[in-house]
């Protein structure tokens, strides 16, 4: 006799139903690892994947990054919860801006990338306050991590100038 045949109805509805709970479990991980818990924005892993996709399929596109300015000083000072409400705030931001002109991408503590569809992009939606921007055209590289370093020095060469401004003001 089958080994489902010996349970009774209540049994296999009960075995029924952790499957549906381990089944939503796995779905809801799933969802937490594409999905940045804080800022529901699609993460790391699936941007290098798009911006790979984009590389292969030799697409024209603008890359953008932002990096909040002094997120750790705002941790430290005000709070995680203020820190968190400000990369809420940013994310918000960059989820309406970019609804109509590419994916945005939450990729690590500070920094945000939005893969825009075109080179032809308004580079100042994208300069929120407390945050500094980079942004390049993927017509100008020939490869998805060369298009990163780039941005990413814009960020630094931006940070350096602010710094310096502070500084003078000081």
């Amino acid at each position: 006799m089958n080994n489902l045949e010996n349970k009774s109805k209540t049994e296999l509805r009960n075995i029924i139903i952790e499957q549906n709970n381990e089944i939503n479990s796995l779905k809801r991980s799933k969802r937490l690892y594409k999905y940045h818990y804080l800022t529901n924005m699609k993460q790391r892993h699936d941007f290098e994947h798009d911006l790979r996709q984009k590389f292969s399929n030799k697409e024209s596109f603008s890359l953008v990054m932002i990096d909040v300015n002094d997120l750790h000083t705002v941790n430290r000072t005000s709070g995680y919860a203020a820190g968190d409400a400000l990369l809420i705030q940013v994310a918000n931001d960059i989820k309406m801006i970019s609804e109509d002109c590419g994916e945005g991408y939450h990729c690590g503590g500070d920094e945000f990338y939005i893969i825009c569809y075109n080179n032809e992009v308004d580079y100042e939606l994208f300069n929120f306050e407390n945050s500094t921007t980079s942004c390049e055209s993927s017509s100008n590289y020939s490869h998805p991590n060369e298009l990163l370093d780039a941005v990413d020095k814009g960020i630094i060469e931006k940070k350096k100038l602010l710094k310096r401004r502070n500084n003078d003001r000081l």
